[in-house]
């Protein structure tokens, strides 16, 4: 039994992950892929963007697990910062990868990677439990809470609420 289940080990579902656990939560995060950070290490988009407003003042309005991101990041080398119109990161996706994944063990986050979500049971408006296939079979998460991080939205998909 969790306090949060977290689907999807992207960006998304890392920082939702990692600020549940800074509040005391149990967490556990699932994930198809075989690692944790989804896209942004996935894929080579390298940017990140939406953190800062507009204009030659530009100023953070993402904090929390961002702000702990830029300044490890930087710290290591591994963040360029850029301002034109707003404010951009590009980033090495290796490190960033490394980062989320020294964050989350350091938190006490459980992972389930390379699970793929197969059923939910809800009810009452409540996803009661999920469950999902893995190479070793079956496993059921049952939490007090969900986040659907999925980028395609299957656990409210699968608990048949509308998308």
């Amino acid at each position: 039994m969790a306090d949060l289940c977290v689907l999807g080990a992207g960006i998304a579902g890392v920082s939702a992950a990692l600020e549940a656990a800074k509040l005391g939560r149990k967490v556990v995060i699932v994930d198809g892929a075989p690692a944790i950070g989804g896209q942004s290490v996935g894929s080579i988009i390298g940017t990140l963007i939406g953190l800062y407003t507009h204009g030659p003042e530009a100023y953070p309005i993402t904090h929390g697990i961002a702000d702990d991101l830029i300044r490890d990041l930087a710290a290591e080398g591994a963040l360029l910062r850029m301002h034109r119109s707003t404010v951009t990161f590009q980033y090495d996706e290796v490190r960033l990868g490394r980062w989320m994944e020294r964050q989350i063990e350091a938190s006490g986050v459980q992972t389930l990677l390379g699970a793929v979500l197969t059923s939910v049971k809800f009810e009452n408006r409540r996803v009661k439990h999920a469950e999902f296939a893995t190479r070793y079979g079956s496993v059921r998460i049952q939490a007090n809470g969900y986040v659907d991080s999925s980028g395609d939205a299957s656990l409210c998909y699968e608990a048949g609420l509308e998308v």
